[in-house]
């Protein structure tokens, strides 16, 4: 019998004797949130005979970035009458890349 993957793009390895599908590469839920591949099993039988597979893999995001202030640096001109807790505005953007509550 033999075991073969395609469309894995190296990210993936399958072991020819268990099946078992094992993580090659670093995944990143950022850049896929899902990964698709075949397997084919094909026998060593004449004539050989063959069977596959999809298989799916949907990534759950972890907390691995970090969130980000944008502008690095900002300026806000208040005046130096303002009461104690007077509120005053200033933009500030927080992209944060990841999924969910993290």
């Amino acid at each position: 019998m033999n075991l073969s993957l395609f469309a894995s793009k190296g990210i993936f390895s399958i072991d020819e004797m268990t099946g078992a599908i094992t993580v090659a590469k670093l995944l990143d839920r950022e850049a896929n949130q899902t990964l698709r591949m075949r397997v084919v099993a094909e026998d060593d039988g004449e004539p050989r005979r063959s069977d596959q597979s999809e298989v799916e893999f949907v990534l759950t995001d972890v907390n691995d970035n970090a969130p980000v202030i944008r502008p690095r640096k900002s300026v806000a001109s208040v005046f130096e009458v303002l009461k104690t807790l007077t509120l005053f505005r200033q933009e500030l953007y927080f992209p944060d890349v990841e999924v969910g509550n993290h």
